[in-house]
């Protein structure tokens, strides 16, 4: 459940990429967007389930992306923390 953590900014993201793009009416915007904001909720609180059911071994799960660029030893990479504190307000902003 924890691979799942990079879905929590995606689904509204997407959703809010597809109501710029497209043309949809006006009662579909509504549920697209209200659909897009329930299904980050439930996806974020599976997340926070998995992870305080069974906390990784440091206390917090790295999931990493990608690698922006590598050069001469410095890499920076793209990726999601989660640990209890940010758990927590994942939960409480939604």
């Amino acid at each position: 459940m924890l691979g799942l953590l990079w879905l929590i900014p995606a689904i509204p993201f997407a959703s809010a990429l597809a109501l710029a793009v497209l043309r949809f009416p006006r009662k579909q915007v509504a549920w697209i967007a209200v659909g897009a904001t329930a299904a980050s909720t439930v996806v974020s609180l599976l997340v926070a389930i998995a992870f305080l059911s069974a906390p990784p071994a440091a206390h917090a799960y790295t999931q990493f992306l990608w690698t922006w660029f590598d050069v001469g030893g410095f890499r920076p990479e793209i990726a999601f923390y989660l640990d209890p504190l940010s758990s927590s307000i994942m939960n409480s902003v939604e």
